[in-house]
């Protein structure tokens, strides 16, 4: 039928970890983005709590392989022997945002032209990002701030844009969530096989 049933399910605290695993899918996995769901679910304990209850559903186990990232600064232990790894740093958009910030130099005119903007614009998104730098208060709002004072880019490109420089320059940490994903695909097709 031309239709991918999903093998697996990644629960994450928010829409903003989702778009940072979804990212990691797309680039180290794309033949099996169909196949991965990945589900905001509003906080630590939901996601924690959800994937949990899909693996000891006997119902789902079988059918839906389920895995859980949450944030750098969860209470929750990292296990990936029970399908639960943490994302790098704390507060994942501060973690994304910093890295490029840090980087700005030699990443201001990828970062312009990733924002839809000329490549000759890249000292007005340099401003723009310090600016952010210095004033933000809540990390949550980062990329919607930068998007306002670079000339009303939407949040989403913001975030996309910023993400894609992280993962240029972060392959190890990368590969260390692609590899725990793909590990759960792979178990997730064995487990599918031999229902």
């Amino acid at each position: 039928t031309g239709r991918i049933d999903e093998t697996m399910a990644i629960f994450s605290e928010d829409s903003f970890a989702k778009e940072w695993v979804e990212a990691i899918i797309r680039n180290t996995a794309p033949s099996r983005i169909d196949e991965i769901g990945v589900y905001a679910v509003s906080g630590e304990s939901r996601a924690v709590n959800i994937h949990r209850s899909h693996k000891s559903n006997p119902a789902v186990a079988g059918k839906l392989k389920s895995l859980c990232i949450v944030d750098g600064d969860s209470s929750v232990a990292e296990d990936q022997a029970e399908g639960i790894i943490k994302l790098p740093g704390q507060v994942p958009e501060s973690e994304i945002f910093n890295y490029v910030n840090s980087n700005l130099d030699t990443l201001a005119m990828r970062l312009a032209v990733a924002l839809h903007l000329s490549s000759t614009k890249e000292e007005h998104v340099t401003g723009v990002v310090r600016e952010v730098s210095l004033h933000n208060r809540d990390p949550h709002l980062l990329f919607s701030q930068v998007g306002i004072k670079a000339g009303l880019i939407p949040t989403n490109i913001v975030s996309s844009a910023f993400i894609s420089l992280w993962m240029e320059g972060n392959l190890e940490q990368v590969k260390r969530i692609a590899d725990f994903i793909e590990k759960g695909s792979i178990e997730a097709h064995a487990e599918k096989q031999n229902a």
